[in-house]
């Protein structure tokens, strides 16, 4: 299938860890932003990189959710000030970072579909 690629957010967020009962303010937090600017299933405090990639890498990232009573307005609203609070999951993921300009400017020089990564095919592939 043809992959729908969305647009994603990385800000600092206020994120609550209901295993020690504390929450503050934390850099790298990466969610959709939806077109309807509707809330994000989930958004992913990014952490250490498991691996390079030719237009990125690939890190290892805590699973967030949005806390019960958060309030969500836009897109905006997942960033620190913007009235939602992220709260930590037991689950953890491995996320692809992918540098868009990176990917543009391969394409641009006709060097993305010679057989190497092409980010596209591995979203369809998902």
């Amino acid at each position: 299938p043809t992959p729908t690629i969305g647009r994603a957010l990385r800000v600092t967020a206020v994120v609550r860890n209901p295993a020690i009962a504390e929450e503050g303010q934390v850099k790298n937090v990466v969610y959709e932003a939806r077109p309807d600017g509707s809330a994000p299933v989930r958004a992913f405090w990014i952490g250490r990189k498991l691996k390079k990639a030719i237009y990125g890498s690939v890190k290892y990232c805590t699973v967030l959710r949005l806390r019960p009573g958060s309030i969500w307005t836009g897109p905006e609203s997942g960033a620190a000030g913007g009235g939602a609070v992220w709260e930590v999951t037991h689950d953890a993921a491995a996320v692809k970072i992918v540098n868009w300009n990176r990917v543009n400017q391969a394409r641009e020089l006709g060097g993305i579909h010679t057989g190497m990564e092409d980010p596209e095919k591995e979203v369809s592939a998902l």
